[in-house]
């Protein structure tokens, strides 16, 4: 079911939460526009699964609190959200700025 959700002041190691109108099911969760999730981890790249409600949509990416990226998401397939020199722990953001988009997985190199 559709649901409004607010970040936790404290996002705790290897964990992600949810910001704004999304609907979560048991393998995805649908973002709508001007919602966002935050990931608090800890390695070198980060991907993520997604495709558009509709023809296309757009996220925009937030590394440790800097823009880094503006991604088109135009078919159903794993997107690099980040790519890093060496691993590190850091805190990604995942905006989605234009359309809807369905989440699935994320996974990391």
């Amino acid at each position: 079911a559709r649901a409004k959700y607010t970040l936790p002041k404290e996002l705790p190691p290897n964990s992600f939460a949810f910001e704004g109108n999304w609907t979560i099911k048991s393998e995805m969760a649908q973002g709508e526009e001007g919602s966002a999730l935050e990931f608090n981890y800890n390695a070198k790249n980060v991907f993520l699964v997604m495709n558009p409600v509709g023809s296309s949509a757009k996220v925009t990416v937030w590394l440790d609190g800097k823009e880094y990226a503006d991604i088109t998401v135009d078919s159903n397939r794993l997107y690099d959200i980040i790519k890093l020199q060496k691993a590190g722990i850091h805190r990604v953001r995942i905006k989605v700025v234009e359309g809807k988009i369905n989440a699935y997985a994320f996974t990391f190199g």
